[in-house]
């Protein structure tokens, strides 16, 4: 079995997918965290004919954060590795033709949540989905039975040279890319990463507030001892959902700063104490990246960034309009989850409370030579239907199907979008 020396020994160096590799500092007194970064070399885009070429505009970083070194190391070469595989594409793998060229096996953009009719030719770049146009679209497989389906290329790049700017439909963000040792591991990964971040974007942007959970606090004290510093307490909250999934919500506090604040980070797991402990990791790790900054007075407008969407709510007049993502009632015992399952038998599990509920997962296999070279796997998964978390003013993803469908599971009317940024990583 690979050890992380070995795979950052092969990546990293001047002439290696990863120019940069160091640990981040910690101050005294804050959670026993292991905090690493990466920044990587401008990979390469292939074209059907010609010379690979570089296209980056700005460089490519990668965090990993743990309360163990060892994880936090694997975890910034993951991300690290997961940026590198989706910002080199491959032209010869994309098809172009309509939707109805492709047959039952497309999944056109119509399938996804995209934006307002109030959004098109104002707040967004992108294109409204227009069913006879032709799209350049990639092959992929349905989960859990493997058949083929076709997805539009601009859902699969993080980023890419090869799309016309009108075939592009959605902001691209990294969720649903994973990297694994074995390809069920990295599906589990971005599967659980989508739902994690649907999961969230529900609740904020319909004002469903999260329920504390002490038990999990407690389980999680009693798990890392002396790692978790007295003065930094951690609160977990349970986000609800339709999948019968642990979805936590960690929030990290200071003892020594009482004032409002709503720094935080998330997580999904079928095991509710391994989302617990990432959401910690997670609301930790956002602390030490907004504590580096200084407060910012950013109108709401000119949110452009996750650091801006951290920042707006870092001052404590922010926080306190955000008191009510903390507001629900209380949990007196833990979440139900599964245990003791392979990944694939995890996916397959989550992938029949999906289909109860109407959604289908697929997965664009993203391992290129260099990756399968070092044993990896990398994955975009996808699951069309599900609320995107976006980036930035006027691109939140207004489309009100999935969080309509959300508010009724929970025996609640549809009374519109929250219009205030949202505090998530």
């Amino acid at each position: 079995m690979m050890t992380w020396r070995t795979l950052a020994e092969q990546v990293t160096g001047p002439a290696g997918l990863i120019r940069l590799l160091e640990p981040s500092p910690v101050p005294a007194g804050a959670p026993w965290l292991h905090l690493y970064r990466a920044e990587l070399a401008a990979p390469l885009a292939y074209p059907r004919s010609g010379t690979p070429f570089r296209f980056a505009r700005k460089a490519i970083r990668a965090a990993g954060a743990g309360f163990d070194r060892d994880r936090a190391i694997w975890c910034v070469l993951g991300e690290a590795m997961e940026r590198h595989a989706a910002c080199a594409p491959v032209q010869d793998r994309e098809i172009i033709a309509t939707a109805r060229d492709i047959g039952p096996s497309a999944m056109p953009p119509d399938r996804w949540i995209l934006y307002g009719d109030d959004q098109y030719g104002r707040t967004i770049p992108y294109r409204r989905p227009a069913p006879g146009h032709a799209l350049a679209w990639i092959e992929g497989f349905r989960l859990p039975d493997g058949e083929p389906v076709h997805i539009p290329s601009d859902f699969v790049w993080l980023q890419t040279p090869f799309l016309r700017p009108e075939d592009t439909h959605i902001q691209p963000i990294s969720t649903g890319l994973s990297v694994g040792a074995d390809r069920w591991s990295a599906i589990l990964g971005g599967l659980l990463e989508i739902i994690e971040r649907d999961v969230f974007s529900c609740h904020w942007l319909a004002r469903r507030p999260a329920r504390r959970c002490r038990p999990a606090e407690d389980a999680l004290r009693q798990r890392l001892g002396s790692r978790l510093a007295a003065n930094w307490p951690v609160e977990l909250y349970l986000l609800d959902n339709e999948f019968d999934l642990p979805v936590f919500l960690g929030r990290s506090r200071v003892r020594a700063h009482p004032e409002p604040d709503c720094l935080i980070g998330g997580s999904a797991h079928p095991d509710p104490l391994v989302a617990a402990e990432k959401a910690a990791v997670e609301a930790i790790q956002t602390r030490l990246w907004a504590g580096r900054m200084a407060p910012r007075s950013t109108a709401a407008a000119d949110v452009r960034t996750f650091l801006d969407h951290v920042l707006y709510h870092q001052t404590p007049e922010r926080a306190a309009e955000a008191a009510w993502l903390f507001a629900g009632e209380a949990l007196d015992t833990l979440p139900e989850g599964f245990f003791d399952e392979t990944p694939e038998a995890m996916v397959r599990r989550i992938c029949r409370r999906l289909q109860v509920r109407g959604f289908e997962a697929c997965v664009v296999d993203l391992t290129g030579c260099d990756l399968s070279e070092l044993g990896l796997h990398a994955v975009r998964v996808c699951v069309p239907g599900l609320q995107p978390l976006s980036c930035g003013a006027g691109f939140e993803n207004r489309d009100p199907r999935r969080l309509q469908s959300f508010v009724a599971a929970h025996g609640a009317p549809f009374t519109g979008f929250n219009p205030a940024p949202h505090p998530f990583p």
